[in-house]
């Protein structure tokens, strides 16, 4: 399935190549591919923080499952089916 925020003609052999490449490294190292890219963002001297997202709280829940995140984050939820 592809997400509304991506269009059909973006989504190439070649970057359906490297994100299966991705996803295998991810497993390999125990990890969801969000948390190997956060890992990545994280390790990036430049960054000083991160803000992460998801559509549904159990998104940032898998995200968080990794005990070196849990230290490194304050969690605001917002449920917006509230409005």
């Amino acid at each position: 399935m592809v997400s509304s925020a991506m269009k059909n003609r973006d989504i190439t052999a070649d970057k359906l190549m490297m994100i299966e490449q991705l996803n295998k490294v991810a497993s390999e190292r125990g990890q969801t591919l969000a948390q190997l890219a956060l890992s990545w963002v994280l390790r990036q001297k430049q960054v000083t923080s991160v803000l992460i997202g998801a559509s549904k709280i159990s998104g940032i829940e898998t995200i968080m499952s990794e005990p070196a995140y849990q230290t490194c984050f304050i969690l605001f939820y917002f449920d917006m089916s509230q409005k």
